[in-house]
């Protein structure tokens, strides 16, 4: 018996589903990130399809990594979903949608890893589109701003592309407020402009004696390989005594850029950075910012 025990019965699993930039709204094509978590607190991986109140299937989905991913569906205004998920045991068990809203807007961001820009998409519905008053679109990181504009919401869809050198690696917060500076919807995307320190270490010799001495040579680089001054310091630990899996360590990239702009526990906060896989674990990261970094506005209900 392994203290503490674990137990993870998959009909118990906890599956819920975020809406990119906070709502569903009839007739808009939306991204809906989703994020499974067994009893233990973990991240589960499930799969299923979306069903309408007719039973009619109308897509699939099935998480990537940690229980976290996404799929596409546009919404009709009167119709309720949920997500039937098949269990390990053959068994399904349905999970309810967010409800869908008549009117609004929907917030879409395009965040590609090689790209040098953003692309925001702003789909609005008919009585939005009508009105005469300006909505403000606003980029912050770490609570600075570095981008604002003034917008009107005249078309079905609004398109707007913003330079990424605006904003300095980390997360940066996306969001469309009203006249009232009242937020309607947010977005989170990460930023990486690859201006990670280059540490490299290099020993005098390529074996040493017992209790032998060492000396290291420490050469420390920008990303464009320029020297860089500052105070380091190291730790050296036994990887017979000391078992560390970098992938899943949190490290001072995970601590300073990520877990500071999400709340609760990030699993396995490393494999962001660390991977091999460069492009599936950008992918990854897009979907933990749209689950875990989701937010709701209901502004008439707070009132």
């Amino acid at each position: 018996l392994n203290i503490p025990l674990t137990i993870n019965r998959p009909e118990n699993t906890d599956l819920q589903f975020m809406p990119e930039g906070g709502h569903l709204v009839a007739g808009h094509l939306s991204n809906i990130a989703f994020k499974a978590i067994a009893e233990d607190g973990k991240g589960s991986e499930v799969s299923g399809v979306i069903m309408n109140q007719n039973q009619e299937e109308l897509c699939s989905f099935k998480s990537s990594h940690l229980g976290m991913g996404r799929f596409s569906l546009t919404p009709q205004d009167g119709d309720t979903y949920v997500a039937r998920v098949l269990l390990p045991d053959g068994n399904t068990k349905d999970y309810s949608l967010p409800p869908t809203k008549n009117s609004g807007t929907t917030l879409k961001i395009l965040n590609k890893r090689e790209s040098d820009s953003l692309e925001v998409q702003i789909l609005s519905s008919r009585d939005v589109q009508n009105d005469e008053n300006q909505y403000f679109l606003i980029g912050q990181t770490n609570g600075m701003p570095y981008y604002g504009a003034s917008i009107l919401l005249k078309q079905g869809i609004t398109r707007i592309r913003i330079d990424k050198n605006l904003f300095p690696s980390g997360v940066c917060r996306i969001s469309l407020l009203n006249n009232q500076h009242n937020p309607l919807n947010e977005r989170l995307v990460y930023i990486d402009h690859k201006d990670h320190l280059k540490i490299q270490l290099n020993t005098h010799k390529p074996h040493y004696k017992l209790r032998d001495s060492i000396s290291l040579a420490i050469f420390v680089q920008d990303q464009h390989r320029r020297p860089v001054q500052g105070s380091f310091s190291i730790s050296v630990s036994d990887d017979s005594r000391v078992k560390r899996d970098s992938l899943k360590e949190s490290n001072i990239l995970s601590s300073l850029l990520l877990d500071s702009d999400l709340k609760g526990n990030i699993e396995s906060p490393g494999y962001y950075f660390l991977s091999e896989q460069k492009d599936k674990a950008w992918v990854d990261l897009d979907n933990l910012l749209l689950s875990q970094g989701w937010a709701g506005f209901s502004w008439p209900e707070i009132l």
